[in-house]
């Protein structure tokens, strides 16, 4: 099984990189299974699949394709969370209400950090006084930068980079690549067992 990074190496914006179609045709003909795999929690999974499809120019599967956000929802599971205040797109907060996670903007257990497009200065402001007061938080993907087709714009990094620097706390995990949690979760769906060399 080989993974495949998706901004910035398969393609950037709604762009495919030079020799990422006919990379993506190689593997295909040559029947060698692959997924796809991005930090960017700015769009839900629907949307990924459906960029990727016409970007590509291939259809993809959801087994086909894993984001950040799915292993950020894993992991509030893990450890029974069901309640969020989120500092993410309309799309993500979908794709937590989907998966049964409430937001939460008043008593949330936990704050989360993702890639927010959509960032006011009161969405800050209520992060920052919930984590003041002792509830936690995660980072959904550590990237400072996103590359598109205009160039880099702030990631969830950035926010992730304010937030620790008005409260002085660090998150209680950061999900995406190149954290183990994001790379464990693929594992396991995928049913693979990691191997040390």
């Amino acid at each position: 099984m080989i993974i495949l990074d998706g901004d910035g190496t398969l393609y950037i914006g709604s762009k495919s990189l030079p020799g990422a179609r006919e990379f993506v045709r190689f593997l295909d003909k040559s029947r060698k299974g692959f997924v796809v795999m991005t930090n960017n929690s700015s769009f839900s999974k629907e949307h990924h699949i459906k960029r990727l499809g016409r970007v590509l120019g291939r259809r993809f599967s959801e087994d086909e394709v894993f984001i950040s956000t799915e292993a950020a929802i894993e992991y509030l599971r893990e450890i029974n969370v069901r309640r969020v205040y989120a500092l993410g797109t309309p799309e993500f907060i979908q794709d937590l209400v989907r998966s049964g996670i409430t937001h939460d903007p008043e008593s949330p257990e936990v704050v989360v950090i993702a890639f927010d497009k959509t960032l006011t200065y009161g969405k800050l402001v209520r992060a920052v006084r919930h984590i003041m007061n002792g509830t936690p938080y995660v980072v959904v993907n550590p990237d400072v930068l996103c590359p598109t087709d205009r160039g880099y714009i702030p990631d969830a990094g950035s926010i992730w980079a304010l937030i620790r620097t008005a409260t002085g706390k660090e998150p209680m995990a950061v999900m995406g690549k190149p954290s183990n949690l994001f790379l464990n979760y693929m594992l396991r769906r995928l049913g693979v067992k990691p191997v040390m060399l």
